[in-house]
């Protein structure tokens, strides 16, 4: 039976990292479940919220089972650590041993001078020198519109950094990725090799509708087929069901190997998914996993737990369950209300008017960052309190929080841009 391996669906985002470490075998199969959902790094995805009032991740921790009838465990936990503008620095993780907390890994992130993450460097715990070593660090570096278009991945082996993976992103002319191609550094050649390829295609909506995974073969020198993934969405452009092929290179098609059906609550976010082996000439079709996500009351992910189907038992059999703790986090100086800033501009937007905004230091530089309502930075940029200012980056249509910072001064606008 084959076991579904989903991938994440937000490519173009930089997630907050994946919280890898020596795994489980439980927890192997639930991070793969959860790269494809998106749970890591989950920002309250609500666009009634005042901006400068945002929930962060303030530890996550995750339990599992040793088998179908053993209690759930707790095994390992993520801490993490924000700046004053609410960007992650650093995730601490820790492993549960005999009921001891004990340090295991720490990731770092750098960011540029538009807010981006820079580069990443991943340590890992030394209990024999009794501190943090480098493992491993990444880089990453945008074009004009600030996608992501290389990411280069050193590690660190005898006292010095070594080139190991290459990841270059291309797009189409809606800036949506259309391939994704992985290189390996090989030291004797000192040159990269090419190593696997996925090609993206989107509906008239910009939805993904296909994404084909493609091996290269130095022998031959071509890319080759090795595995499909289709997706279908409702008509609320809502992810219902994918479906994932493999290439028979004898019979030169795509043979279906297993298929995951997704529902959601009634504000969009995922609530369960179940994977299952394709179905057969009879219309059966055996179970394999599942996930059931809940949330709070103000919509931020709560609980994750990951189950497996108990054929035996005829029932969904948990393995792993992930908690996860918030807190509320106030952006600049508390004392100071919005009222003291009012901004000027068209609303409904189109990008290239004019903005300004009363009540703001003349010879103060303020950031400017422009989120989507799931939380997601579209662009950022820098201006004079005294002048008036533009946009300097063209948005898809849609609703979009605005955040001003500069000193102690944090002000939000809600903005609709219509091009």
């Amino acid at each position: 039976m084959l076991r579904l391996k989903p991938i994440i669906l937000t490519t173009l985002v930089l997630a907050l990292a994946f919280l890898a470490r020596a795994q489980s075998v439980n927890d192997e199969k639930s991070r793969s479940m959860n790269d494809f959902f998106g749970f890591d790094g989950l920002r309250l995805s609500n666009p009634d919220l005042i901006y400068n009032q945002e929930y962060l991740a303030d530890s996550t921790y995750f339990l599992e089972k040793e088998n179908t009838s053993s209690d759930f465990q707790l095994y390992k936990k993520v801490l993490f650590e924000y700046d004053n503008q609410g960007r992650l620095l650093v995730e601490n993780e820790f492993e549960n041993k005999e009921q001891v907390w004990l340090k295991s890994i720490k990731r770092i992130f750098t960011y540029d001078n538009d807010g981006f993450v820079e580069y990443t460097v991943k340590k890992e715990w030394s209990s024999s020198d009794d501190k943090f070593e480098n493992n491993q660090r990444t880089f990453f570096y945008r074009n004009y519109m600030d996608l992501v278009t290389e990411e280069i991945v050193e590690n660190y082996k005898v006292d010095e950094w070594k080139l190991g993976l290459k990841r270059e992103y291309l797009y189409n002319e809606q800036y949506m990725i259309s391939q994704e191609v992985s290189f390996n550094w090989y030291e004797e050649e000192m040159d990269w090799q090419p190593q696997m390829r996925r090609i993206y295609e989107y509906n008239q909506s910009k939805d993904l509708v296909s994404e084909v995974y493609q091996i290269w073969v130095d022998t031959i020198d071509v890319w080759v087929n090795t595995s499909l993934r289709d997706y279908e969405y409702n008509d609320a452009r809502q992810l219902i069901n994918l479906r994932e092929s493999t290439w028979n290179q004898t019979l030169e098609k795509w043979i279906s190997e297993s298929f995951q059906a997704l529902s959601y609550t009634p504000l969009g976010q995922i609530e369960h998914a179940s994977s299952y082996d394709a179905i057969d000439d009879d219309g059966s079709s055996d179970a394999l996993e599942s996930v059931e996500a809940s949330y709070d009351e103000n919509g931020n992910l709560n609980t994750t737990v990951y189950k497996e189907w108990d054929a035996e038992q005829n029932a969904w059999s948990p393995y792993e369950k992930h908690i996860h703790f918030w807190s509320q986090y106030l952006i600049g100086n508390l004392d100071q209300t919005e009222n003291d800033i009012e901004c000027f501009y068209v609303n409904p937007h189109t990008v290239g008017l004019p903005w300004h905004c009363n009540g703001l230091l003349q010879n103060e530089t303020y950031n400017l960052s422009v989120f989507d309502h799931n939380g997601v930075l579209h662009h950022s940029q820098q201006f004079r309190g005294s002048d008036t200012f533009r946009l300097t980056k063209g948005l898809e249509n849609g609703l979009y929080m605005v955040v001003i910072t500069g000193g102690l001064t944090v002000h939000t606008e809600k903005m609709i841009i219509r091009n």
